[in-house]
């Protein structure tokens, strides 16, 4: 028997001072309950020891597995997949700006690449209209500012338009009618004027 076993070694008790009878087996079963209690404990923390000890053997990352392959493998092959995932990710966001781009850029009259042979030869309507060094944002920012500057010249001819329906109700010549707006409209009631045939 080593130290250690010795160390560990539950004390011999002498039982043979206890009479027989049923106080004393009583005695000795709680004991013996008590001492199955502890075992069973015992060996569930063992198991409980076996399983972190064999999660930590596979966390090594070094460690070679049943299916010959390393924790680093495994690793290797995830980073690989979330490569792939960020190339497919850039690609999409990238053809998506294309896109905003090419859409918004026709809707704001950029210059075709086919109206410019010398500096793009063999350019079809396909390759779309040159957008420079624009984003997305920064086209989509262009389209509406212009949109807002539209819709305050459409607002301006609209109500441009009312005041000579107005006039004219009132029996006023178109002559004296188109001369009062001009007078007070903007640059842009002006040229909405200029359009109409009032």
């Amino acid at each position: 028997m080593t130290e250690d076993q010795k160390a560990y070694r539950m004390p011999q008790r002498d039982y043979s001072d206890f009479a027989e009878g049923p106080a004393d087996a009583e005695f000795l079963s709680g004991k013996l309950e008590d001492a199955i209690g502890i075992i069973d404990g015992l060996k569930a923390r063992i198991a409980e020891l076996e399983r972190e000890n064999e999660i930590l053997r596979h966390e090594r990352l070094d460690d070679i597995r049943p299916d010959g392959k390393t924790i680093l493998d495994f690793m290797n092959v995830w980073l690989d997949q979330a490569r792939d995932a960020r190339a497919k990710l850039e690609r999409a966001c990238s053809r998506q700006n294309e896109e905003i781009c090419q859409t918004l850029g026709k809707a704001l009259g950029y210059p075709w690449f086919k109206d410019d042979q010398k500096n793009f030869p063999g350019a079809t309507e396909a390759d779309g209209v040159c957008v420079g060094e624009h984003v997305a944002e920064t086209v989509a920012e262009e389209a509406a500012k212009r949109m807002a500057r539209l819709e305050s010249k459409l607002a301006e001819a609209r109500a441009a338009l009312l005041k000579a329906d107005y006039f004219l109700a009132q029996g006023y010549s178109k002559d004296s009618v188109r001369d009062f707006l001009r007078k007070e409209a903007s640059p842009h009631g002006k040229a909405a004027l200029e359009a109409e045939d009032v």
